[in-house]
């Protein structure tokens, strides 16, 4: 190679690491204690939440669309279990275009849509989530509860479910200067039915010495370890807790993408509040399910399952 050319390409990458952060990662690094206590800190302070959500969706079948509505969240006494939770997509305030979500009462998941004279529903048990062979939901509630960064990890590394501490130097996507170092915090549990130990999702966290670390990108991983879901997390905010004292924070602008099934949705939140403005009744599955849905519009991911561990 040409002395000239070896230069000016040199030149070039020194432009590109000053331009992107291509700087070398911290030598020095927290526990996976440190980075857990940090997190679950901030999403103990949110117990009920009520936000106002800008919705675009994207799903095979069916256009693009987009709508405005609320988030709603009410946490039970299990931090790790089936949480009241709700994304209502509405057309007019009269008429509502999806909903999908998580009911304790129930203990169900579910996601319905009305779209012109197009409709349809899939719901599972909870207890079965993330069991072998469930039908894919084209949008799954667990999924979207999980990266709203005010649930709670596990914090007891010597039992199941517990979250496992790793570096990445470079956490393989495009992302923003600052964020080429990352703490990976994968989360390891039992699949229902089988009891196979499997890796579910990964969060990864800015590695450097910022007082608070927040999760930046998480990747849902399926029983074979592929990464089947990506979720970006930009424009954190803080959340009204409406009394004096440390204030809670989450991602305003959370981008989801399901690659295989060309399915995506991005939420921008806004005014949320822990007020408490609304009722656990609203995530209900049966109860709030629309009437027009025939029982040929409805799928049973899990109907293949049975509790207590047997297939069908």
């Amino acid at each position: 190679m040409r002395p000239s050319l070896t230069i000016a390409l040199l030149a070039c990458s020194l432009a590109m690491c000053q331009s992107t952060g291509c700087t070398r990662c911290p030598d020095t690094h927290v526990s996976a204690q440190d980075v857990v206590w940090q997190y679950n800190a901030n999403a103990r302070l949110v117990d009920k939440l009520w936000a106002r959500a800008e919705i675009h969706i994207t799903m095979p079948g069916v256009f693009p669309f987009a709508a405005n509505g609320l988030l709603l969240l009410s946490k039970v006494d299990d931090p790790l279990g089936c949480q009241n939770f709700v994304l209502i997509g509405y057309e007019t305030l009269a008429v509502e275009l999806f909903r999908l979500g998580t009911s304790a009462a129930e203990g169900k998941y579910y996601f319905w849509y009305g779209l012109g004279d197009q409709g349809k529903c899939w719901w599972g048990r909870h207890e079965l989530a993330g069991g072998p062979g469930l039908t894919d939901m084209p949008i799954n509630p667990n999924q979207l509860l999980s990266v709203l960064g005010i649930c709670a990890l596990p914090d007891d590394f010597s039992q199941l479910p517990t979250v496992a501490l790793a570096m990445s130097h470079s956490p393989g996507e495009p992302l923003r200067t600052g964020e080429r170092c990352a703490y990976v915090l994968t989360y390891i549990d039992t699949q229902p039915i089988t009891s196979r130990i499997l890796f579910r999702r990964e969060m990864y966290f800015n590695w450097d010495d910022a007082p608070h670390r927040r999760p930046f990108m998480v990747k849902l991983l399926n029983a074979n370890g592929d990464r089947i879901m990506s979720a970006r997390l930009r424009n954190y905010q803080s959340v009204d807790i409406g009394r004096p004292g440390p204030k809670p924070f989450m991602p305003t602008d959370i981008k989801i993408s399901w690659p295989a099934r060309q399915s995506s949705v991005r939420v921008l939140l806004s005014e949320m509040t822990t007020e408490d403005k609304w009722d656990t009744e609203s995530c209900l599955f049966q109860a709030q399910l629309p009437g027009w849905l025939a029982p040929t519009d409805m799928t049973q991911v899990d109907a293949h399952l049975q509790s207590g561990g047997q297939q069908q």
